[in-house]
């Protein structure tokens, strides 16, 4: 994680305030064309390092949150918070998932397929995945809060 903060640095341009992150989400080919030319030089390599170290980050990530949800889930002490978890375990990895092909969609813009297609699709994925991460931490701080509110 550190790799990447440190290789995002040079990312973050007026065309792209949050550096790679502007890049998910630039939906359009326009948009990210335009973050592209704003990272000259060493500031592409950069770019192409983010992206490529992405991988086993995601991969660190997706294994870690289900593991950890799944832990909760089977220390949950209601039946429907353990089912409902399930879920979310599935949705730790299915935002992993979606961070890859994401990171497919980014990759081929970074270098060179000009296409609107490719920019949607890192959006779209983005933004799943984004709101299944958020949603699966939700789900884990409610269970706990019920199991600690339970031991009193």
């Amino acid at each position: 994680m550190g790799i990447m903060y440190l290789t995002g640095i040079p990312l973050r341009t007026a065309e792209a305030p949050q550096g790679i992150l502007s890049f998910e989400f630039a939906g359009s080919l326009d948009a990210a064309l335009l973050m592209l030319d704003s990272w000259q030089g060493m500031a592409m390599r950069y770019a192409g390092l983010n992206l490529a170290f992405d991988y086993p980050f995601m991969l660190g990530y997706g294994l870690f949150l289900a593991s950890f949800t799944e832990l909760i889930r089977r220390k949950a002490n209601v039946g429907l918070l353990q089912r409902i978890g399930q879920l979310f375990v599935m949705g730790m990895l299915l935002a992993a998932l979606l961070d890859a092909v994401e990171n497919v969609a980014l990759i081929r813009l970074y270098l060179g397929v000009e296409s609107d297609m490719m920019a949607q699709l890192a959006y779209w994925c983005a933004g799943v995945k984004f709101g299944l991460i958020l949603l699966g931490i939700t789900y884990i701080l409610i269970t706990l809060v019920i199991r600690l509110i339970g031991k009193k």
